[in-house]
């Protein structure tokens, strides 16, 4: 697995450059899943592909999925606006699994994003607490696509888990600015789900000792 310095010396050295191009038909297209996609990419290579080289395959997947030719300049820019989130959400899960490696169990995977409707899914080792942690930039459109979400529970009434949600939002001012400008979570942010998750353990001690 790569180190969270290896990561963040590769993602330090792209350039930010995005194309302008939006094509209603690339938005509204059926294509294969970008984020499963890059995980492929991921596991491949070890690290995270830039801009262009993820734009380029993606493309590639596409047209062996059978996606229309005509679109290629609108995928390939969609793709290049849907990789840093990608990208921030396995930065901060090598952050999260370093600070709880023997407290909780910490789940970025395809499934737990697709199945489970969350981002992360942080699982106590010594307690039923489980805290589904929801990731996004604090922009009005991602406020919005997070407010329609809709979250399925995780266990079934009567499994014994505590179940608590947590959202986490990233811009320039909240994250930490890399030198060519890419934002990754901040320690800060990091400690803040930290405190979260102890305060539902202390929650269910409470709860539990009532």
């Amino acid at each position: 697995m790569t180190t969270l310095e290896e990561f963040e010396n590769e993602i330090a050295k792209w350039k930010m450059k995005f194309d302008s191009v939006r094509d209603w038909r690339a938005e509204r297209a059926r294509l294969p899943l970008m984020r499963q996609h890059y995980e492929s990419v991921l596991a491949d290579t070890g690290l995270p592909p830039d801009l262009q080289s993820f734009a380029d395959s993606f493309w590639q997947a596409c047209l062996v999925s059978g996606v229309s030719p005509d679109i290629e300049a609108g995928v390939k820019a969609r793709a290049k606006r849907s990789l840093p989130s990608f990208v921030r959400e396995t930065h901060l899960n090598l952050l999260l699994k370093a600070v709880f490696q023997d407290i909780a169990q910490v789940d970025n995977s395809v499934e737990t994003d697709t199945q489970k409707k969350t981002d992360f899914l942080i699982e106590s080792m010594e307690s039923p607490v489980v805290v589904r942690l929801h990731t996004y930039t604090n922009t009005r459109r991602a406020h919005k696509f997070a407010a329609m979400a809709k979250k399925t529970p995780l266990a079934e009434e009567g499994s014994g888990k505590f179940i608590s949600d947590y959202r986490l939002t990233i811009d320039r001012k909240t994250g930490r600015t890399l030198p060519n400008d890419f934002w990754v979570y901040s320690p800060q942010q990091v400690q803040e789900v930290v405190d979260y998750f102890r305060e539902c353990e202390d929650s269910y001690r409470c709860e539990a000792t009532a």
